[in-house]
């Protein structure tokens, strides 16, 4: 008896990649996120837009970590890099300022040492950003832990508060097409 043959994932078109990207980094569009992932699974997962970017990167410049988790539960490889380098984890740190995407990366096995062309690393690029937060996060390295955990919540001081309130996000980086 033989088995069936199953037919191969269908290819997404470089429209459907771009779309991907694009609701990767948007809030509100995690339903689409979904359909897409669910249509063509490891076949666009890692797949990069036209400006070379995956759409983890895309999310992670956004600071969607719901969609950081959710492209990592699918396949996403943290450790691919951007045609100039840059990792995931610089992205995140590049303009978001957002604490929970840069927990989640690094607790996902993201690396603080890589460099990027320019030889940046992601500490350097927060620093440079002005993401004092993402920064400290980031200086704490490998002893950073959520902040919900026992552990992080006993090493924080939080009777002084913030000494300089959180930046606000810079605009995205990367284009959107026809920008």
């Amino acid at each position: 008896m033989s088995t069936p043959a199953t037919s191969p994932s269908p290819q997404p078109s470089r429209q459907e990649i771009d779309t991907l990207c694009y609701a990767a980094g948007d809030q509100h569009n995690i339903a689409l996120v979904r359909e897409l992932l669910d249509t063509y699974g490891a076949a666009i997962v890692n797949a990069r837009s036209h400006y070379a970017a995956t759409p983890l990167m895309y999310a992670a410049n956004w600071g969607h970590t719901e969609a950081v988790a959710l492209l990592l539960e699918r396949g996403a490889d943290i450790s691919l890099k951007s045609d100039e380098g840059k990792t995931v984890l610089m992205y995140a740190a590049w303009n978001t300022g957002k604490s929970d995407t840069v927990l989640l990366l690094l607790e996902r096995g993201a690396a603080l040492d890589e460099k990027s062309d320019a030889d940046e690393t992601a500490l350097s690029i927060a620093r440079e950003q002005k993401m004092d937060e993402i920064a400290a996060l980031l200086e704490r390295g490998a002893e950073i832990q959520y902040p919900h955990s026992p552990q992080f919540l006993k090493d924080t001081d939080f009777s002084k508060g913030l000494e300089k309130p959180i930046p606000k996000p810079r605009p995205f980086k990367i284009p959107k097409p026809g920008a």
